[in-house]
């Protein structure tokens, strides 16, 4: 579980920082930041085949921020994602509403 748990922060790292949900007025705050979002995502990390291409730096930027049609490739390549997919927006809903974009 520690490499899904390490993925997972990766990815709602990207959502955090690309979509400035932490600055000089909103430092980063583990509790309210990741708060139980870690284990919800974790469990939707699933390496098919074990093939770790998918969670490579490059693959995660373009998976949690990256554009929508690289994003659908990549579930067309592994459908197992769309599960992930699903969550991480239902992540960056939370990180909206908590933080006011």
């Amino acid at each position: 579980m520690e490499i899904k748990t390490s993925v997972a922060k990766k990815l709602m790292d990207a959502l955090i920082y690309d979509n400035d949900f932490v600055n000089r007025f909103t430092p980063f705050d583990e509790s309210k930041h990741y708060g139980d979002w870690v284990e919800k995502i974790a469990e939707k990390v699933c390496f098919p085949d074990n093939n770790m291409e998918y969670f490579t730096d490059e693959a995660i930027d373009v998976f949690a921020i990256g554009d929508y049609d690289e994003k659908e490739e990549m579930i067309k390549k592994c459908p197992e994602l769309r599960g992930l997919d699903k969550v991480l927006n239902e992540y960056y809903d939370y990180l909206e509403e908590t933080f006011k974009l």
